[in-house]
């Protein structure tokens, strides 16, 4: 089985995109955390992956953004995080506040 693994994609639709056309034919993607931080897109980088049904685990910036963490950000971490607060639907945010800190394969 070839399993495809993204990872620390936050926000970036762009790369995102790229990443996914250019990945060789594999069985499953998984992500590892992560999704949201830093770029502008982060609605789209989540629903990218609800809509894959991409199996992700909660990355330190996906925490953030759904609970106060208290985890210390450099100014452009922080900005990516309050910018992710501030333009996730309900139904994003749900999504990112039920993924686990782990998963294992069935």
């Amino acid at each position: 089985m070839k399993i495809g693994v993204v990872s620390d994609i936050h926000g970036n639709r762009v790369a995102l995109d790229a990443v996914l056309s250019a990945m060789p034919a594999v069985d499953s993607i998984v992500c590892a955390g992560d999704v949201v931080g830093y770029n502008p897109f982060h609605g789209a980088c989540v629903d990218a992956l609800r809509e894959r049904s991409v199996p992700s685990v909660m990355g330190n910036h996906d925490r953030a953004v759904v609970e106060d963490s208290g985890f210390a950000f450099n100014s452009m971490a922080g900005a990516g995080v309050e910018h992710a607060r501030e333009t996730l639907g309900d139904d994003q945010q749900a999504w990112l506040a039920g993924l686990p800190e782990e998963q294992t394969a069935p």
